[in-house]
């Protein structure tokens, strides 16, 4: 498990309500068809029967451009729609990001806890992964007890060829609410898809803030240093 450097070590987050049943989550992204979805307008939340986190990827338009090594405009001249097929969860590793600069510190901030979660193919051929991933925090005993709501700028479809990277900011301003919690796990979903990963500790959150951004190319959420 990766942890963010400066955060203490997990704590548990109560659960608000005894018995409260998991909340199932999806995530959405290039051709979506999920139970529970929207427009994709930052600010909002989702949530479906389905194992995983929420996630939309609303509207998109162009292609980015390249973040990192193998990432960026379609080849070829395709789109997202077209002969490249979609990144399955299979093919992707979901994990904290390995940036060097966000690893020391660069992101650390008076009110904000901020994490950023990369998406890998792993794969032999290229993808295309678009939209909003699915995040949610866990508590100790490993149950969703808030889901990410939607922010951040346009979706664009990011072109991973195998080996390349995508990544995703998940923040939670701490300067909203009195007692910000220890989050021990996020619970992650690739745009889209339906199979999640478990990540380890994401520090101390003001769970009522907590917001993900659509993903763009390279490991450090489109952030320049």
């Amino acid at each position: 498990m990766l942890t963010k450097s400066g955060y203490t070590p997990a704590l548990a987050i109560g659960v608000a309500a005894a018995g409260a049943s998991l909340i199932a989550l999806t995530g959405c992204g290039v051709g979506s068809h999920a139970a529970a979805g929207g427009s994709g307008t930052p600010g909002s939340s989702t949530s479906a029967a389905a194992s995983g986190a929420s996630g939309s990827s609303g509207s998109s338009a162009g292609s980015t451009s390249g973040g990192s090594s193998g990432t960026g405009s379609a080849p070829s001249g395709e789109t997202a729609s077209a002969r490249t097929p979609e990144c399955a969860a299979s093919q992707l590793r979901i994990s904290y990001t390995d940036n060097a600069q966000i690893r020391d510190g660069a992101l650390d901030g008076m009110s904000k806890t901020d994490n950023v979660v990369t998406f890998t193919n792993v794969g032999g051929t290229t993808c295309v992964i678009q939209g909003y991933p699915g995040v949610a925090a866990l508590n100790a005993k490993g149950v969703q007890v808030r889901q990410a709501a939607r922010s951040g700028s346009a979706v664009h479809p990011v072109f991973l060829r195998p080996g390349a990277t995508a990544s995703s900011m998940v923040a939670a301003n701490t300067a909203s609410c009195n007692s910000p919690v220890s989050v021990p796990g996020l619970l992650v979903t690739a745009p889209d898809q339906y199979s999640s990963v478990r990540l380890g500790a994401a520090g101390d959150m003001c769970l009522q803030s907590l917001t993900v951004n659509p993903v763009v190319a390279g490991d450090a959420a489109g952030l320049v240093f």
